[in-house]
């Protein structure tokens, strides 16, 4: 249609609903399908004159930068990637703190098992789950032992699974050697009260340092030698379960762990360095040569009729319908398809960039490089949120319920 042809003015909010139904679908970020639907109140109905779809939308990647925390754009679906640092300035996008949530540069996040929810843990006035995106607050069951548990916990992680169990963890350089201190408090659906403990572990630095709640016992995991199972409610004593062989990695710097759970088993994912490369560029800021960055997988698995357990490798191909996310406090797997994207891989961070490990090639690629600071400390985590479009109608006893309370108010005043 040419200009002459145009109205002098037109009313966007009059588009044909199949036109906005188009556009809509063809938002692939969240952020975005959420910004779309306030525009106005036809945009915002549209959801209701159409037949209900299910949409799934690409993970954040969240990392704290000084004060603030940072949601990147990452392009999961691969084709060509613009790693420039003037494109992480320009797409990163500066989460809200939440009213009343500590200062986000301690990290101290809890997110579900699969990622679809985060929060901030804070202690003050009374221990309470600040959602990351909405602020509503979530308070927790008292610690019997307040002042003793916060020395050891003053900045945890957490996990919060299926089941209702809240997982809150820590881990304290000793005072004077190279280990550090396991804390660990569990709320269980049910339980009266927390049950908590610490342990001394002879692991030189908790970076490395992977764990998680499984079966009703805690799971510790680092590099390719420590890993122990502890009982919930004696974290004192372990039962070490059998590493797995490390011959052909001798030559090999293990970087990180990660125990995540995929089709009902418990996987070992570690990030492992080759010697020679992290020499050279220990801050990983080039494209990783051939078999310098390696990515190995291990499950859980019961063997004999002692029901011994033991740590068997999955090879790559076995894992070709799923990508899995890594990061802390939760790691998790998705169905690739659900995510429209190629399956196989695994993405993590490493240094200043994001990497994309192919599970069945083992060939590593640098994705994105993120600005400098990015995930100090390690922190960094995946994010899968939830959308809802609230209705016109809603919102309005909402405001009208908000405006009757305010009159109210002011007249007993």
């Amino acid at each position: 249609m040419s200009a002459e042809k145009l109205p002098a003015s037109y009313c966007w909010a009059n588009l044909p609903l199949d036109l906005l139904a188009d556009v809509s679908g063809r938002l692939h970020d969240i952020a975005d399908y959420v910004r779309f639907h306030a525009v106005c109140r036809s945009w915002r109905d549209l959801q209701l004159h159409s037949p209900p779809v299910r949409r799934t939308f690409p993970p954040w990647l969240l990392g704290s930068y000084r004060s603030s925390i940072l949601h990147s754009v990452v392009n999961l679906r691969g084709g060509a990637s613009a790693t420039s640092s003037y494109r992480r300035e320009r797409d990163d996008i500066i989460l809200v703190k939440p009213p009343g949530a500590p200062t986000v540069r301690n990290t101290n996040w809890v997110a579900t098992a699969d990622s679809t929810a985060a929060w901030i843990f804070s202690w003050s006035p009374e221990p309470r789950l600040i959602d990351l995106l909405s602020g509503s607050v979530n308070l927790l069951p008292l610690f019997p032992c307040h002042d003793e548990i916060r020395r050891y916990m003053e900045n945890p992680h957490g996990v919060l699974y299926s089941d209702g169990t809240i997982f809150l963890y820590s881990f304290v350089p000793a005072v004077h050697d190279r280990g550090c201190i396991f804390t660990a408090a569990i709320h269980r659906t049910g339980d009266a009260a927390w049950t908590y403990g610490t342990k001394r572990l002879d692991v030189p630095t908790s970076r490395n340092l992977a764990v998680a709640y499984h079966d009703g016992r805690v799971v510790l995991c680092s590099g390719v030698n420590f890993n122990c199972v502890l009982a919930v409610d004696d974290l004192r004593g372990n039962k070490l379960w059998p590493g797995w062989d490390t011959t052909n990695l001798r030559d090999y710097y293990r970087n990180g762990s990660h125990v995540l759970e995929s089709g009902g088993e418990l996987m070992w994912v570690s990030i492992i360095l080759a010697d020679r490369w992290y020499a050279r560029d220990p801050s990983a800021s080039h494209e990783p040569p051939p078999g310098a960055l390696l990515v190995t997988v291990h499950a859980l698995e019961e063997t004999g009729a002692s029901g011994q357990t033991c740590w068997a490798a999955r090879d790559g191909r076995s894992l070709g319908d799923r990508v899995l996310l890594l990061g802390s406090p939760a790691s998790f797997a998705v169905d690739a398809a659900e995510l429209g994207v190629p399956g196989g891989y695994a993405y993590f961070v490493y240094g200043p960039g994001l990497f994309r490990y192919n599970l069945v090639s083992r060939e590593a690629k640098l994705v994105e490089r993120l600005r400098s600071g990015w995930g100090a400390n390690q922190s960094f985590m995946w994010l899968r949120p939830q959308h809802s479009i609230a209705p016109i109608q809603e919102i309005e006893k909402k405001l009208l319920r908000k405006k009757i309370k305010e009159v109210n108010y002011s007249v007993d005043l």
